[in-house]
């Protein structure tokens, strides 16, 4: 068995061409050797947000960051943040040194007041230094509210027929106000809710009724202090179906017929009893 060692100062894939003789006979066999780039000893770091997060006042945001060894990178690797600007937000690194240059700290933010903030994290050691940027985008906390909904958001009906729909109030961030409804309906329809106050949420059933065939909005507003929305229910009032046509024949004849036969076959069966009933008595006397 022979063995083959190949070196290159370049990084390719090469294809080394060994052959073997005796006398005449000659046969070839092909070895593949590829070489990488050599990669220096060094580390990257890296987060869970690419680009920024969001933050509402007085709440907390994380993020993971993560130190990757290269090149049989084996060193502790400190963590810092900094934050521009620099008052309005903290961050806190846990933990703030990473044996052997590899693992994993989270990055906890905690904002005193609005605005747009930009945290640089550096990992250093003793010979590198890498950073990543992450940009915190603290607002205000949303006010209490409330929404409104319709379900479903359309009614078919016949005229004359009234239809049903939930009309639903749902709290938002907290919201405990008393929620007044309010139907308004365009002339040929009528609707009504029941019931017309909930606290904070809850469910009103509009009901709308109409003689007159047509396409209807029909809008449900709400209100709560300084908080007004609204939603709308669209109708379809269709015509009523033609009532089906009576007979005016009996067995394919007038009635006027009929009825005339009727008198007459009466009146024969009464004549026919009378004649009998006056033979009776003859018939007894021959």
């Amino acid at each position: 068995m022979a063995r083959v060692s190949c070196g290159s100062d370049v990084a390719s894939t090469y294809n080394v061409t060994i052959t073997g003789t005796s006398g005449k006979i000659r046969h070839n066999a092909t070895a593949t050797f590829t070489f990488a780039t050599s990669t220096s000893p060094d580390f990257k770091i890296t987060t869970t947000t690419t680009s920024s997060m969001r933050l509402t006042l007085g709440t907390t945001a994380s993020s993971n960051v993560t130190v990757t060894p290269q090149g049989r990178f084996d060193s502790q690797v400190n963590l810092t943040a900094t934050i521009y600007p620099s008052t309005g937000l903290s961050v806190s690194l846990i933990p703030q040194r990473l044996a052997h240059g590899s693992g994993t700290a989270t990055a906890t933010f905690s904002a005193s007041a609005p605005g747009d903030y930009t945290v640089t994290i550096a990992g250093t050691n003793k010979s590198f230094s890498h950073t990543t940027t992450i940009v915190i985008l603290v607002t205000l906390a949303a006010m209490p509210d409330f929404e409104i909904s319709a379900s479903p958001s359309s009614m078919n009906l016949q005229a004359g027929n009234p239809s049903i729909t939930r009309v639903i109030v749902d709290a938002d961030n907290g919201f405990t106000g008393l929620v007044a409804l309010v139907v308004a309906a365009p002339a040929g329809i009528s609707c009504s809710l029941n019931p017309t106050r909930l606290q904070s949420s809850g469910t009103s059933i509009l009901t709308c009724n109409s003689s007159t065939a047509g396409e209807y909005a029909i809008r449900i507003k709400a209100t709560a202090g300084a908080s007004l929305h609204d939603t709308t229910v669209d109708v379809h009032v269709a015509a009523l179906s033609p009532t089906a046509p009576t007979s005016s024949t009996i067995l394919g004849l007038a009635p006027a017929i009929v009825y005339g036969i009727i008198v007459a076959i009466i009146a024969v069966v009464v004549a026919g009893t009378v004649l009998i009933l006056r033979r009776g008595p003859q018939a007894r006397h021959e």
